[in-house]
Parts: C-alpha cells; structure tokens; sequence
C-alpha cells in the first residue's frame, strides 16, 4: 500500500508524462479540497460556450476523498483531452472509457 505523499509524487509523475504523450501542457496543483472532490480543471470560455480554454488542473490534497490522487489525475486529464479534441466537459461513456484507458496505462485499475 502506498503512501498518501507517495500517491501525490505518482500522480505528478503521471501528469508530465501525459502532457508530453497528448502534447497538452497544463499546470498540475494541489489544494485542500476537504474531501468535497478528487480534483476539477479550470477553464474559461467564450461566449455561448461554444470554446473551453484550458487553465490548471486542481487536485485534493487533504486525503479525505474516496479515490487515490493518481487515478483522479487520470479522470481530470479524460476531461482536459476532451475539451481540447471535442470541446467536450461532460461525464459520458466516451469520458469514462478514457479514464479507464488512462488508469490502465498506469496500473492503476
């Protein structure tokens, strides 16, 4: 079993090597969330929410949400490809395959 540091240090890891993999570079920071969520990215978009651009990854840091900070990266960064290629933020079957493709990439799942 790992640490819960050990699991934020994976997590890092994992983020550097998806953003040199999908060519998507976007800054990774941890917060005390309270354990009210894994993470979310932040993003802007224009008018009629036609565009998302993309800000920063923010992930829990407390250790009180159910999932391990490396598998909620893995979630986020479905999401962060998806606004980049579809311009697409919802939870669908496209958003959880990809999630699950990511998490086994890593031997997370």
């Amino acid at each position: 079993m790992k640490s819960f540091q050990e699991q934020i240090n994976r997590a890092k890891e994992i983020h550097k090597i998806l953003c040199n993999k999908y060519d998507i570079h976007i800054p990774l920071e941890f917060q005390n969330l309270n354990g009210k969520g894994g993470g979310y990215v932040v993003t802007t978009k224009l008018r009629k929410g036609k565009y998302h651009f993309l800000k920063k990854i923010v992930l829990d840091n407390s250790g009180r949400w159910c999932s391990d900070p490396d598998y909620c990266l893995c979630h986020e960064f479905a999401h962060v490809i998806l606004i980049e290629r579809k311009n697409s933020v919802r939870h669908d079957k496209r958003h959880a395959n990809l999630t699950k493709k990511l998490a086994k990439e890593f031997n997370l799942i």
